[in-house]
């Protein structure tokens, strides 16, 4: 299976203030499961059910994304390469006052998570 890409790459930075770029499903896996600065966060597993969906055909790769981008910043890890650049610019900011107080299942797409996030 090919790796789902996602665009424009995302920069996070773990807790040994090292500096890293995922440009896709796979490589947000990782980062999620391997190198994430904190084991917890609502978005941080919304965002492993998001890259879960795109691998299962259910989402698209920019779903997971903005997934991602959500648990970085929730994590204080996103780095922006562009600072000059808003969260509203970044697609999150409404996400991120919707952050739901239990994580969704793996099999629900991701537009239902985002769905109970607002409840």
């Amino acid at each position: 299976m090919e790796t789902a890409l996602w665009g424009p790459c995302v920069y996070y930075r773990t807790d040994e203030n090292v500096v890293h770029s995922v440009g896709g499903v796979d490589e947000a896996l990782v980062a999620l499961f391997d190198r994430w600065p904190v084991r917890t966060g609502n978005f941080r597993l919304i965002a492993m059910d998001a890259c879960y969906a795109v691998l299962a055909g259910r989402e698209k790769p920019e779903a997971a994304r903005l997934a991602f981008v959500a648990a970085a910043i929730e994590a204080g890890a996103l780095i922006d390469h562009r600072p000059e650049r808003s969260a509203d610019q970044l697609g999150v900011s409404e996400l991120l006052g919707k952050a739901p107080a239990a994580t969704v299942s793996i099999e629900a797409p991701l537009s239902t998570a985002l769905d109970f996030a607002s409840d």
